[in-house]
């Protein structure tokens, strides 16, 4: 597995725990309790400012912006490097 691929698979566990907290919101509209509902509005609070903050490079761990490193948009150029430690991202992930 390549770093690259490293960041994509933490990204997309991001948003999957992300809908299942929106889920989990509109699922406890009216028929749960206040609790259930806080609970679900401070899991989507904490999976989007890990969705800003990216995943964090395995090699120096420092956090690398993952909407930077591994984008779909077009517009957006992919970085090949960690701005950080300089490791390539399409090197493999160190066991």
């Amino acid at each position: 597995m390549t770093i690259r691929d490293y960041l994509r698979k933490r990204r997309r566990i991001y948003w999957m725990l992300f809908a299942a907290c929106l889920l989990g919101m509109i699922l406890t509209g009216n028929r749960w309790p206040l609790v259930m509902l806080s609970f679900a509005i401070v899991g989507c609070v904490l999976t989007v400012f890990m969705l800003h903050r990216g995943a964090a490079c395995p090699r120096c761990g420092v956090g690398i912006e993952a909407s930077m490193s591994v984008s779909p948009r077009k517009w957006a150029q992919p970085i090949n490097y960690c701005p950080y430690c300089g490791v390539h991202l399409d090197a493999p992930v160190a066991a």
